[in-house]
């Protein structure tokens, strides 16, 4: 009943000089236009950033920043109490519309413009088109390869036979121009010292281009150390004969051809580099001859001095020619 009275109450004021009240109406409402209008102003915002929002097949490859200059407009009071660094621009990129090896052709959108207070408009984004550089994302795996901080600091008689990592590959993904042209990933430098004598393992770091992402940044190496064996060639090695007692007795040599062989010996590096041809006996053994002339004898060599590990490779030549004569 209540409610009935207030609802009659109210249409019968705005029944009561209806046409008074409602040029009132109109004048407020052109008061408040007039005065909306005094206080709204117009401003321009420069360096506002500018970020793209990338499909994961896509990488943007410009080295500088976006930032484009925005013109907004509304209350002076809010437009002058907005914080610039709140203002952001935020683009979507279609990788539909990407064609390799051309610009990207981007249009901004007032819709892409965000931080702007209630009332706050855009009017113009300048420059409101912008070329971007983009380029496809591909993944490659490669080969791990290992580099070590100075291989001359292992003991003289030791080398790296080989080096395995777990895993052996790494999964590259990057820019097509950069992943494309890595053949393979090197680790950070593995320590060596003069005290590795046997193998190892070491978890290592990898070097990953820049601007290219790997699946792993640590791999584990496993650093075969073994004994360094290498050849050594002694050159005009006296070639000598040799006879038992019984047999100088009966023959002796009149002449040897060739004088001296080339021996080859095998060994821990170290250990032929202090050797001296004169640790080294070649002959001739004469014990089997049993009349004088000319014979093609095979041609024996021996180390004098006995080294660990080092052995006679080979020899030239494998025989001699040699000459006896009675005694």
């Amino acid at each position: 009943m209540k409610h009935r009275e207030g609802f009659s109450r109210l249409l019968e004021f705005v029944r009561h000089d209806f046409w008074r009240k409602l040029v009132a109406l109109f004048l407020a409402l052109l008061l408040y236009l007039a005065i909306a209008a005094r206080l709204r102003s117009d401003e321009r915002f420069s360096e506002v950033p500018v970020s793209l929002n990338l499909p994961a097949t896509l990488v943007n490859r410009d080295n500088e920043s976006l930032k484009v200059s925005l013109a907004l407009r509304g209350n002076r009071i809010r437009l002058a109490e907005l914080n610039p660094a709140a203002l952001r621009v935020r683009a979507d990129i279609d990788s539909a519309s990407f064609v390799a090896g051309q610009p990207y052709k981007l249009r901004l959108r007032s819709s892409d413009v965000s931080g702007l207070p209630h009332g706050i408009r855009v009017v113009e984004i300048s420059p409101r088109d912008l070329a971007v550089n983009l380029e496809a994302v591909i993944t490659k795996k490669v080969p791990i390869r290992a580099r070590f901080d100075s291989l001359s600091m292992l003991p003289l008689d030791y080398t790296v036979s080989g080096t395995r990592f777990t895993p052996s590959d790494v999964v590259l993904t990057g820019p097509v121009s950069m992943v494309e042209s890595v053949g393979a990933v090197y680790t950070n430098p593995i320590p060596i010292d003069n005290q590795v004598t046997e193998s190892f393992e070491y978890q290592v770091g990898l070097r990953i281009p820049e601007g290219v992402k790997s699946d792993r940044h640590k791999v584990d190496a496993q650093v075969d150390v073994v004994k360094s064996v290498t050849l050594r060639t002694f050159y005009a090695v006296p070639l000598l004969t040799v006879q038992s007692p019984e047999s100088v007795r009966q023959l002796s040599p009149k002449n040897v051809e060739p004088k001296s062989v080339t021996v080859i010996l095998s060994g821990p590096k170290g250990v032929l580099a202090m050797m001296r041809s004169d640790e080294l006996k070649a002959y001739l053994d004469l014990d089997k001859l049993e009349k004088p002339g000319s014979f093609q004898i095979a041609v024996k060599v021996v180390l004098e001095t006995m080294h660990p590990d080092v052995t006679v490779k080979s020899f030239q030549p494998a025989t001699a020619e040699v000459t006896v004569v009675h005694n």
